[in-house]
């Protein structure tokens, strides 16, 4: 068993995340932004807000950037791309394959708490965040504004709304994988909506801290056309956001656990994984490592058990994905032996003491052990012997008549996996 927690850059399967009926672990709904269910009109729609083509538009309340679908009539957003290359720059998901975008002059994603939080208690909030590569500008305002009324969302914040979590990382300038930020909340109980973004107007822009730089940027043409070109005015900062969660402090994590190394022998089955089917949780087992190139990932089951059947010794990835979005792996190992037994038992024995062939001998050349039990024909117990004490004939000290006599044989591997039966009759000359 061989288990890791990691934090996977690059993931090409559809997520769907269930939310349960009762208690959710995750407050949030579509934290990975992969829901959106279009209209005739093909406008996404996402949070009951339409999801317009245009990213500068009043009309527009999110960005929301898909991967490339060939003949889906609202893959992406028209102009502004899909995933992972787009108007704003170049990233894959950090889960599934949908994210948003936040920041300067972005719309902020509201977020409807499925649960009123409980005053008093504490709350995680996590999401994670990388940096627009073809804006040239970093902030640290990415912060989380809580609300009892519903939001709407707009490029510029008012100056009156004023984040309750603010993001402790500072400036962020990674454009190439997704930082996290995270840390605890103390609930009013008033809570209702939660949006993420940067809440600072033009009256309050000096309370936070922009670095500016030149940058390559990325001039989208449509129709996946597109140029570069050196950036040195586009002076806003702009980054992805994925995986936004909010939960309550101190609830138990399970981690992806497939489960201790397993021997069986070709043509047998053996099951894996110690996890059980909980809610927000998916699981994803393969034969092939999840860190290899995307278009190897293979998906076999997409349960916390796995029976598996291999013709050869086979190693199984498992990939966990949690209510808070957490990437966790393990893998186990399937040895297949080839446990046929293969014993040479005789059917005829000379006990006359001449040296040759005074013993009911049984060829062994896998060095197997055995139990041996020998019947007279009227079913009398007459020896019993292993794998290092064979029959010489006697029965009682006497010599047994000559005759057909019965045997029953257990014989098992030397590390117990694999038995097989025997049966059968050998005759005594003399």
């Amino acid at each position: 068993m061989n288990r890791k927690i990691l934090l996977p850059a690059l993931f090409s399967i559809l997520l769907i995340w269930f939310i349960p009926n009762g208690y959710s672990q995750n407050l949030l709904k579509n934290g990975s932004f992969e829901w959106c269910n279009p209209p005739a009109t093909h406008v996404p729609i996402y949070n009951n807000y339409p999801i317009t083509g245009s990213y500068y538009t009043t009309s527009a309340h999110l960005v929301w950037l898909h991967e490339w679908k060939t003949g889906n009539p609202y893959h992406g957003l028209g102009w502004s791309g899909g995933v992972p290359f787009n108007y704003f720059g170049y990233q894959y998901a950090r889960t599934g394959k949908a994210y948003t975008v936040i920041g300067e002059y972005a719309f902020a994603p509201v977020f409807w708490l499925q649960q009123p939080m409980v005053s008093g208690r504490c709350y995680r909030i996590r999401y994670f965040v990388s940096r627009c590569d073809f804006e040239s500008c970093a902030i640290d305002a990415l912060d989380g504004y809580f609300s009892k009324d519903s939001i709407h969302a707009q490029m510029i914040a008012p100056d009156t709304i004023v984040p309750q979590f603010t993001n402790p990382r500072g400036v962020i300038y990674d454009t190439l994988g997704w930082t996290e930020i995270t840390g605890e909340y103390i609930a009013n109980g008033t809570e209702r909506y939660f949006a993420v973004g940067s809440f600072f107007g033009v009256l309050r822009s000096n309370q936070r801290t922009k670095v500016c730089t030149d940058s390559i940027i990325y001039n989208f043409n449509g129709a996946h056309q597109y140029s570069l070109s050196l950036n040195t005015n586009r002076s806003i900062a702009l980054y992805y956001l994925d995986d936004v969660a909010i939960w309550e402090c101190g609830l138990p994590e399970y981690p992806a656990d497939a489960g201790p190394d397993k021997k069986i022998c070709a043509g047998e089955k053996a099951e894996l994984g110690n996890n059980i089917p909980r809610d927000q949780y998916m699981y994803f087992w393969s034969d092939r490592s999840w860190h290899g190139p995307r278009h190897t990932w293979d998906t076999l089951a997409n349960t916390p058990k796995f029976t598996v059947s291999p013709t050869k010794t086979t190693t199984y990835y498992l990939w966990s994905i949690d209510f808070k979005f957490e990437h966790t792996y393990d893998s186990v190992t399937v040895y297949v032996e080839q446990c046929d037994i293969d014993l040479e038992i005789p059917n005829v024995f000379t006990p006359n003491g001449d040296g040759f062939n005074d013993h009911f001998m049984i060829r062994n050349p896998n060095q197997v052990n055995y139990l041996i039990d020998v019947y007279n024909r009227w079913g009398n117990l007459v020896f019993q012997g292993n794998q290092n004490y064979f029959w010489n004939g006697t029965f009682n000290g006497e010599p047994a008549p000559t005759g057909t006599y019965f045997y029953v044989l257990k014989a098992t591997t030397q590390d117990g996996t694999y038995s097989k039966d025997f049966h059968g009759t050998v005759t005594i000359l003399r």
